[in-house]
């Protein structure tokens, strides 16, 4: 009687071992999978990482472009306004001068004509 309740008692715990055995195995393979995913997501945030930065550097490039562009902008509009003021000078001071040469120049001619002097 004993014996036989030993042997049940064996069998029980042989089941339980191999039970646990299954157990055992499939934890390790749920392991294995868990550790391929987390280096698939590893390399995954490693390649975005890569991407970000080269899209952080573009955008700086791009911005330091744009500084660029925008202070030669402001260079011609510095120098466009500075050739509006000079022709409005230059305006200013020719239609004076320009009626006054030809002023002089008819003075001139009419100092002549009343001289007599018809030579021209």
């Amino acid at each position: 009687m004993i014996l036989k309740a030993l042997q049940k008692e064996n069998r029980i715990l042989k089941k339980k071992l191999e039970r646990f055995e299954d157990d055992h195995i499939r934890l390790e393979e749920l392991n294995r999978n868990k550790e391929r995913l987390l280096k698939q997501v590893i390399v995954e945030l490693q390649t975005s990482q890569g991407v970000l930065e080269r899209k952080s550097s573009d955008l700086e490039q791009a911005l330091s472009a744009l500084h660029q562009a925008q202070a030669q902008l402001i260079e011609s509009e510095k120098l466009a306004a500075l050739g509006r003021l000079v022709a409005g000078v230059a305006h200013e001071i020719n239609t004076p001068l320009g009626t006054a040469v030809t002023v002089a120049s008819t003075l001139a001619d009419e100092t002549r004509l009343f001289r007599g002097d018809r030579q021209g």
